[in-house]
């Protein structure tokens, strides 16, 4: 009987550093392997957004991301170099890191490299004594590993042009180095100077053909070639007496070839070929030892034992395969992809729609499920537990039910979801007719925006329908709206939000915003769309709106940023509710708040400050008036995997941000929470505060806004600080900047107007 594991790891380090403000937590998938590298009992597994270390002997994963230590995304490749005991991580965009233990050394000399348009990616690393070579999409580089500089490139096509080189491999007997290339195979004396391409010569009796892989074993030399349209590749080996081919490879394209420790291994789409020096089969490992569907390998190396194999798989992580018959399936914990449309957060839950629409606002036919963190854990919802229903596009948590959660589906309905289990489908059909489809295709409904009013009321819309808002009331019923000429079969609509006024305000493709109220049971509608007193949006393009906590609406396009000051006169006769940009003055230049940048996302957090996710130019964090920028973050001076910025969420109850970019998603912790009517639950964290912690001390469940004073027991005053919306911070430094002694210190709290006050303990000991 085949004996299978899975074990799914919870990162605890980077749980305990996620409670300071200002940290960063990657949400990232490390569970699609696509290179490994092994040093004794630490195996290093290369994903798209990140790393992971398995240690065989304390059973104990760590990962590595742009949240603690890398410089990039996208790792292609992955290579040890024992005689300087560092890992060499090589990047898509021809970056490189260098790893030795816990620092990170940045080799970015190819990615700043002038010339190579188009070509600076890496493709595979190979390391021996003191130097490593990189196989590029322009050639070869070489690099002093032990200088940590590079020192040679290799441009070895004829004449000296570009060539992609795919592998390369040396033969120490001959001490030949081998580059397998798009235009075949070429190698060279390592003994020659061979930054000359004249010394580089391409190997005539292999017959002319794309090799992607390459490997030397035992003094023979093996190619696999690329059959031009078709599935089928074929691998070739020479051990002197020319070319043959090589029996059991396997069927399908070849994803990855090497040899470890003696052994050489062919992945398949389909298996894991293990073969011994002498290029006689050893193991098969294929689908049959697994369940249906969860076998996809990437990669696979043999280690020193000869019996135990390291499979890299698509989905499930790093497969540890005991003589074929015993297996674990080792993944660090994380959403099941990087795919993030749609964001919701409350609570120290977290929601993850992977679905998308196109610019065009169709389907892109993604059926992925949904992903649901809860306290760092992280479950995955998969389409069959949604019946098969996929596009899944936004998500909402109900605000009075923590476990209760809607997910709109474009081409379905709505979901409601219960403990992270299905409960109710809503769609044409269950709801009486409620949410309809485009004329003549009714029960194709293509739900894009959820929202729950204070009476616990859904509301819902529907693109290119006659009637494109609905809503279910608390007691179950439904009720659908037209909006008469302003929207109809031709119009896409999306988000839709319930603002303090109980207006609806509903974002479509190219109209603007459309805005209704209901009046003694008649809806009015509103449209607000570019142009001097219709709106003065800068275009009819609205990427995304939020309402802050003043009640004013702040509204992205694809041209930049405005604010609308006066949602109340929307259906006023003859009042202006034109929108406004934020202005500021920089160097005796006045200007707009975010220029004509694309805005794609809007959030406010519980201190009313303002989050904005940007298309190009990453987040922005400002003040609650716009005008001071806090924060500005990019992909180049923070963790943010892209500048693309799908959606933000706020937790307002812990001040986690999550930001979902182009690349996947990371969160920082942010100072703001949300604030309460009262004191209720007033508390210090930490508390007691311990010998050697550092981090800020929060004074938690507060009024909005609270004036907090900080005494000691004698009542002299501390620290004095205005609450981050529920939230106030102390350092733990007296009013001259130094650290306080230890002891009891009392913290007052109270409201702006002194009609609610509380007090706290926290326990410093130093």
């Amino acid at each position: 009987m085949k004996f299978y594991l899975s074990i799914a790891f919870l990162l605890f380090s980077i749980v305990s550093s996620a409670q300071n403000e200002g940290l960063w937590t990657d949400h990232l998938p490390y569970n699609s392997v696509n290179d490994i590298a092994v040093r004794g009992d630490n195996y290093y597994c290369a994903t798209n957004q990140g790393l992971f270390i398995y240690n065989a002997k304390e059973k104990e994963i760590s990962t590595r991301s742009k949240v603690n230590g890398l410089n990039d995304i996208g790792i292609t490749a992955l290579s040890y170099n024992t005689s300087n005991e560092l890992l060499i991580v090589g990047y898509k965009n021809a970056n490189i890191d260098l790893l030795s233990g816990n620092s990170v050394f940045n080799l970015g000399d190819i990615k700043r490299a002038n010339g190579y348009t188009g070509l600076k990616y890496i493709n595979h690393i190979i390391t021996e004594g003191d130097f490593a070579w990189v196989a590029t999409g322009f050639g070869i580089v070489k690099i002093d590993v032990k200088k940590r500089i590079v020192i040679a490139t290799y441009i070895i096509g004829e004449n000296g042009t570009n060539l992609e080189v795919n592998k390369l491999a040396i033969e120490k007997n001959t001490q030949r180095m081998y580059a397998a290339t798009p235009n075949g195979l070429y190698s060279a004396n390592m003994n020659d100077p061979l930054i000359f391409y004249q010394f580089w010569s391409k190997d005539t009796t292999l017959s002319q053909g794309n090799l992607s892989q390459l490997a030397v074993l035992n003094g023979a030399v093996l190619v696999n070639k690329v059959t031009q349209g078709s599935v089928e590749d074929s691998v070739f080996y020479n051990n002197g007496s020319g070319w043959n081919y090589l029996t059991d490879q396997g069927v399908g394209g070849k994803r990855d070839m090497r040899v470890s420790n003696g052994y050489l291994s062919i992945v398949t789409p389909y298996t894991s070929n293990f073969f011994r020096s002498d290029l006689s089969q050893k193991y098969v490992i294929s689908n049959a030892y697994y369940e249906p569907g969860t076998y996809d390998p990437r990669c696979a190396t043999m280690l020193a034992s000869g019996t135990t194999m390291l499979i890299g798989n698509d989905y499930n992580g790093l497969i540890y395969c005991e003589d074929v018959d015993f297996n674990i399936r080792i993944t660090p914990n994380g959403p099941h992809s990087n795919k993030a449309f749609g964001l919701a957060a409350n609570d120290k839950k977290m929601y993850v729609a992977p679905g998308a629409i196109d610019e065009l606002w169709t389907s892109t036919f993604t059926s992925e499920g949904l992903f649901a963190l809860d306290d760092f854990d992280w479950n995955w919802i998969t389409p069959n537990d949604l019946n098969g229903i996929g596009d899944a596009v936004r998500v909402l948590i109900d605000p009075k039910d923590n476990n209760r959660v809607y997910v709109a589906a474009w081409g379905t309905g709505i979901l409601e979801l219960k403990n992270d289990a299905l409960v109710t489908v809503w769609d044409n059909t269950t709801s009486g007719g409620a949410i309809q489809g485009p004329t003549g295709n009714e029960t194709s409904v293509r739900t894009g925006g959820i929202a729950l009013d204070e009476d616990g009321a859904l509301w819902i819309t529907s693109s290119l329908s006659e009637r494109p808002l609905s809503v279910r009331r608390a007691d179950g019923t439904w009720q659908n709206f037209s909006a008469g000429a302003l929207a109809g079969s031709n119009t896409n609509v999306f988000d839709v939000l319930v603002s303090q006024l109980d207006q609806k305000w509903i974002r479509t493709r190219t109209a603007g915003l459309l805005v209704m109220q209901e009046n003694q049971g008649i809806s009015q509608w509103r449209a607000v769309t570019s142009g001097a007193g219709s709106g003065n949006l800068p275009n009819n393009s609205v990427l995304d709106f939020a309402e802050d906590l003043d009640g004013e609406l702040w509204i992205g396009t694809t041209e930049g940023l405005v604010v609308l000051y006066s949602p109340q006169n929307v259906f006023v006769p003859g009042k202006s509710f034109d929108a406004q940009p934020i202005l500021f003055e920089e160097e005796g230049v006045v200007q707009r708040l975010l220029g004509t940048e694309a805005v794609n996302a809007v959030a406010v957090d519980g201190a009313n400050k303002k989050w904005f996710g940007t298309l190009n130019s990453g987040v922005f964090y400002t003040s609650a008036d716009g005008i001071e920028t806090i924060y500005h973050f990019t992909a180049d001076n923070s963790p943010l995997l892209s500048n693309a910025i799908l959606d933000i969420a706020i937790d307002n109850i812990t001040g986690e941000v999550y930001f979902a970019t182009a690349e996947g998603i990371v969160s920082f912790r942010g100072a703001a929470t949300k604030g309460f009517d009262e004191y209720t639950d007033v508390y210090a964290y930490p508390n007691p505060v311990r010998p050697g912690y550092e981090g800020p001390i929060y004074i938690k469940g507060l009024v909005t806004n609270s004036q907090v004073k900080i005494t000691d027991v004698a009542g002299n005053l501390v620290f004095q600080t205005i609450a981050e919306g529920g939230q106030a911070r102390w350092d733990g430094q007296n009013l001259n900047g130094e650290k306080v002694v230890s002891g009891v210190y009392l913290a007052y709290c109270t409201d702006d107007l002194a009609e609610h006050t509380t007090v706290t303990k926290i326990l410093v000991i130093r």
